[in-house]
């Protein structure tokens, strides 16, 4: 049932503040096994979610699809306000750029590129193109896995904010 709340809240999800926010508070909790009641390690529920039900088939995996910024025109009256748009981000309309860190094209050749940055086809990820619920998405994208180790680094980071 609090999985039907966490996927419901998600829908909420409209500025990049409440993305993160939902990430953190929401999603990434119930990814992965919490303390027990007296405050001990979750020994042995790796591979099992926060309800201790139900099993994780791999690890999470986060992934955006980026549309390109000439995908769509701005109107002339609006030029002055919004120098750029991106329509939706269909299989033509995918971005494939690499970026660096902050998602600048600012890249020269010794740039290191994380791999969060770099764009990841379908065929690379062992997937197919598939309808969501406006439009047909690549199969690929910019990746971040959700690994466990990640996971505790960033609770860690978040405590010390």
């Amino acid at each position: 049932m609090y999985f039907l709340q966490i996927y419901a809240l998600a829908f909420l999800v409209n500025t990049e503040v409440k993305f993160w926010n939902w990430t953190r508070n929401a999603l990434l909790p119930e990814l992965f096994a919490s303390k027990w009641y007296n405050g001990r390690p979750p020994l042995g529920l790796r591979l099992l979610v926060d309800d201790r039900n139900n099993f994780k088939i791999g690890y999470p995996v986060l992934r955006q699809v980026r549309a390109r910024t000439d995908s769509c025109t701005v109107p002339e009256v609006m030029e002055d306000i919004i120098p750029e748009c991106a329509g939706y981000g269909n299989m033509i309309n995918e971005n494939g750029r690499y970026y660096s860190k902050s998602w600048s094209t600012n890249l020269t050749i010794a740039s290191k590129i994380p791999p969060e940055y770099k764009y990841m086809t379908a065929s690379t990820l062992n997937g197919f193109p598939f309808w969501g619920q406006l439009d047909w998405y690549g199969g690929g994208g910019y990746v971040v896995p959700l690994i466990v180790k990640r996971y505790q680094d960033g609770e860690k980071r978040s405590s010390k904010r």
